[in-house]
């Protein structure tokens, strides 16, 4: 592990020094854990399902067929298939003028 990383060796296994950062949906971002906002509300209105990670992701934690935390910069736009944060999409799909983006909890 790199110095700094909040993980430290012990006896040849990783333990954890700093908790992890957490979600707006309030879920914090441990290995294999997904995002409870499951759906996103286009500028049009119309709601479509979230991008879920193929792999685990190495940005927010979320593992395979979970969806990516919100503000993840791996997560793709389920209109345009840019990259929502500061990406080809960087939200454009979303914009509605309000500055605010729909989003549908499970």
């Amino acid at each position: 592990m790199k110095p700094g990383s909040g993980c430290r060796y012990v006896e040849g296994k990783e333990k954890r020094t700093v908790p992890y950062a957490k979600c707006g949906c309030g879920e914090e971002m441990k290995p294999g854990s997904g995002c409870r906002y499951v759906e996103m509300q286009d500028k049009h209105g119309k709601w479509h399902k979230r991008d879920t990670a193929h792999e685990p992701c190495h940005d927010c934690n979320a593992g395979v067929g979970k969806v990516h935390h919100w503000g993840c910069d791996s997560e793709d736009c389920p209109v345009c298939g840019g990259q929502i944060m500061g990406g080809d999409c960087d939200g454009e799909c979303f914009n509605n003028g309000t500055g605010k983006i729909g989003l549908k909890m499970r």
